[in-house]
């Protein structure tokens, strides 16, 4: 098994040994994170090969500290794509729908407005020092859960407790984010 750096590197020189490596050891783990967002093993199975592929592609120039991340990155971004088309065509399922209804009350939209590619940046770095300033237990079930879209149940399990302990403590998590976003705005800007 190759090292991510050795991974990186054969990349670089586009040997595609280092495609079929990076598949075998990270399929499963993008698998995952593209089911819980799509809900849909077709569409799942379509955004993971397409993320290898952009992997591919961004390899170089983008030259990743972490492989893991950058692949995460990518496979989450590829999949709310698809979940925001299929959504448009048939409304459908999957774990991303429940988690960006949790959230919706707490991250505004940055999609719109007069310089969205600044507020992304500063709501990125607002809610990096968020998670900063969680114990880990907190941050891993706040990841789990809004990032990689895992169900209640799948969070609560990790961190070894209910589903309704782990609910409580989302929400918990989701009022102090507010709380920490809407901090030193003026009354126009506070998100809530």
């Amino acid at each position: 098994m190759l090292t991510d750096e050795a991974i990186i590197a054969r990349l670089f020189d586009r040997d595609e040994t280092a495609l079929e490596e990076l598949q075998e050891q990270y399929q499963s783990f993008a698998s995952g994170i593209a089911r819980n967002i799509l809900g849909n093993p077709q569409d799942a199975e379509e955004c993971v090969s397409g993320a290898f592929l952009r992997v591919w592609n961004e390899i170089p120039p983008a030259r990743p500290k972490s492989l893991k991340a950058f692949l995460s990155r990518i496979v989450r971004n590829l999949a709310l794509d698809t979940l925001r088309h299929n959504r448009a065509d048939r409304r459908g399922g999957g774990q991303a729908h429940a988690c960006l209804d949790e959230l919706a009350d707490c991250v505004p939209d940055t999609r719109s407005g007069p310089e969205p590619e600044l507020d992304r940046k500063a709501l990125s770095d607002r809610i990096d020092a968020f998670l900063a300033g969680l114990s880990k237990r907190d941050r891993v079930m706040f990841v789990g859960r809004y990032y990689y879209a895992r169900s209640l149940a799948d969070v609560a399990a990790r961190a070894g407790l209910t589903e309704s302990q782990a609910k409580g403590i989302l929400f918990r998590l989701r009022q102090k984010l507010l709380k920490q976003l809407n901090e030193n705005c003026t009354e126009g800007e506070k998100i809530i």
